[in-house]
């Protein structure tokens, strides 16, 4: 499995929320859409199971609901967001300026 490790996920990716399926396994839900409403740099969860067509990231939580930023004392909350494999290629393979 690949590991992207940090990405920075740009304004309106579409990526699916995380839920418990089959075996307790986590997967991604399609019918929660996420939009990225901001750009935010997030990392690859390499070592979760069951990736391939989609991979999952750890999006801060404050990207949702800029609210907890305010709230947050000691450790960073997260959200497991599942994206498709090819619009992360795409993002890790566009040059930077």
């Amino acid at each position: 499995m690949k590991d992207y490790k940090e990405v920075k996920l740009p304004k309106g990716l579409v990526g699916y929320e995380s839920e418990t399926g089959h075996g307790g396994w986590w997967y991604p839900s399609k019918e929660n859409p996420l939009t990225m409403p901001i750009n935010a740099t997030c990392e690859h969860l390499h070592l979760w199971k069951n990736q391939g067509d989609m991979v999952v990231f750890a999006v801060p939580r404050c990207v949702f609901r800029p609210e907890d930023l305010f709230e947050e004392k000691g450790r960073k909350q997260y959200v497991a967001v599942w994206f498709y494999t090819e619009d992360i290629d795409a993002i890790v393979n566009t040059p930077t300026v």
